[in-house]
Formats: C-alpha cells, sequence, structure tokens
C-alpha cells in the first residue's frame, strides 16, 4: 500500500484578522507490482519531499 498525505496552513486575503487554517488530504492506493524502492527507502514511496507550502493569495 502506498499513503499520501498533503497538510498546508492557508490564509485568505479577506481574512487577515483570522489565523490560518490547517488543511489536510490524505490518500492511499495499492502499490503497483514491481514498483523498485529507492536506495536507502523503506518502501517504494518512502521519499521525504515535504517542503514549506507557499503562501496562497486569493
Amino acid at each position: 500500500m502506498t499513503r499520501v498525505q498533503v497538510t498546508t496552513h492557508i490564509k485568505p486575503s479577506w481574512a487577515s484578522a483570522l489565523p490560518p487554517i490547517e488543511v489536510k488530504a490524505a490518500a492511499s492506493s495499492a502499490t503497483e507490482p514491481g514498483a523498485l524502492a529507492p536506495p536507502g527507502a523503506s518502501s517504494p514511496l518512502d521519499l521525504d519531499t515535504a517542503q514549506p507550502a507557499a503562501p496562497h493569495s486569493h
């Protein structure tokens, strides 16, 4: 199984007096047979790509 979770904080421009809102989403799926793990990963998609989210200005 492969699981992906994304978390970000958003702050609409029209809500400047309010604190940022945390938004989360997650998805799981069966990993394709034959997928190879990168060197040092504990699973085929064990990638540490977490980066701070860019500010949204909507």
